[in-house]
């Protein structure tokens, strides 16, 4: 399959696939819906996040500003002010409005200064978010065969094939449980904080 590091340029690679002519709308559609499920299923984006600690600000992105929504925090820590990184101790915190860890009044002042280290696992938005480019380039395959399954099983449609579909699903989910194997001890984690 050809190399490709955005959902457009995967685009090809369903359309050779299904070897028929399934209208590009859909195909990026079902592109961006199987990379959301592949993101969500095998917690495989992970975004680490790296921010000053300011004793008048509540909140800070989990998400670094990207397109996405924090699937689940992996850990939050926070160091003083000209600590070494070692130092960094995991703290509890608050995950509210989707994207944003708030830490308790009284850590802020007494880090004021200090750093806060988010690590987060990321989902592309359903607004049209797509994955960074390492992760389609990585698994690009399953995103396609997922894509692939989406559209085999759209009754109605010249391109509908239930076997098909069974086929590209199974595909995918090699590559799921592929991927679930390559990222779990990056999610690993012992932090003492909650979310919700």
């Amino acid at each position: 399959m050809p190399s490709g590091h955005s959902l457009s340029e995967l685009a090809f690679s369903v359309e050779i696939e299904l070897a028929s002519a399934v209208p590009r709308s859909s195909v990026i559609r079902a592109l961006r819906e199987s990379a959301r499920d592949f993101c969500i299923r095998t917690e495989s984006w992970i975004g680490r996040f790296h921010y000053l600690v300011e004793k008048d600000l509540a909140g800070y992105d989990a998400a670094g500003m990207r397109d996405a929504v924090v699937q689940r925090i992996l850990s939050v820590r926070l160091r003083r002010k000209n600590e070494p990184e070692e130092l960094a101790s995991e703290t509890k915190y608050h995950l509210c409005n989707v994207n944003t860890v708030l830490i308790d009044p009284r850590l802020r002042k007494d880090y004021d200064g200090g750093t806060i280290d988010i690590v987060s696992v990321l989902v592309p938005s359903v607004s049209g978010g797509n994955p960074p480019p390492e992760i389609i380039e990585r698994y690009r395959d399953g995103i396609v065969y997922g894509a692939c399954a989406r559209l085999a099983r759209q009754k109605g449609r010249p391109w509908f094939d239930p076997q098909l579909a069974a086929h590209y699903a199974d595909l995918c989910n090699e590559d799921i449980t592929r991927a679930i194997a390559e990222t779990i001890d990056d999610n690993e984690t012992e932090s003492p904080g909650f979310s919700g």
